[in-house]
């Protein structure tokens, strides 16, 4: 068998170094994007099981949330006949089992808002404490100026208004009283889902939330 002779590298031409440098890089290179392969290849396949099963649990829930749902509005006729629930109720109610020790909870999600009328109503008042109040009363004015105050996203607080129209009676101009009109006839309840949560009770005889929000677990 011949024996390959291996250069020492002392003994080696600048060329030759050259080459021998420019094929361990290429090695190196090669290695790197085999591990940088090897690396997304199984980055992708976790990202992908774990979307499927993600996608699986989701489907799951929407069709144990569905099933509930079906189950406590069937039962909501039932326990509207024995008037255990308002058959006028608009908003949610709590059941809980003859021991005390279980508490299913159904709750109506709405978001409030004002339409267009309440700016109109913003408008008039700071028109009327302009004119009538500003210069006489300026705690008042700051007062009320503050109860029409909006959020960042340039909404009124609903129990803000709510206090500012406490005041109706308080002045008798025009103005004011049409703005007083205009933020009642704003006023929207909008639905925004049903949701039902689950409790049960601890040794110490806590309710104890049945938490199904994944990231809290």
């Amino acid at each position: 068998m011949e024996t390959i002779a291996i250069k020492d590298v002392s003994q080696m031409s600048a060329k030759e170094l050259q080459e021998v440098l420019k094929k361990k890089t290429q090695e190196e290179k090669a290695e790197h994007e085999k591990k940088r392969k090897q690396y997304e290849a199984d980055r992708n396949l976790l990202v992908a099981q774990m979307i499927g099963q993600a996608k699986e649990l989701q489907q799951l829930m929407i069709g144990t949330k569905k099933s509930f749902m079906e189950a406590i509005e069937t039962f909501q006729k039932k326990a509207m006949e024995y008037s255990d629930i308002n058959s006028n109720s608009k908003g949610g109610f709590s059941l809980r089992s003859s021991d005390g020790s279980q508490k299913v909870v159904y709750e109506r999600n709405v978001k409030n808002e004002y339409d267009e009328r309440a700016k109109q109503a913003e408008e008039l008042i700071k028109d009327f404490l302009s004119d009538t109040v500003k210069k006489k009363d300026k705690a008042i004015y700051e007062l009320i100026t503050g109860l029409m105050s909006k959020n960042n996203k340039g909404e009124y607080s609903t129990p803000l208004i709510a206090k500012l129209l406490k005041h109706e009676n308080e002045f008798n101009d025009d103005r004011w009283i049409k703005a007083m009109q205009f933020f009642k006839e704003s006023y929207n309840e909008v639905l925004i889902s049903y949701s039902v949560s689950f409790y049960e009770k601890t040794e110490q005889g806590k309710d104890e939330h049945i938490n199904l929000t994944f990231a809290s677990l």
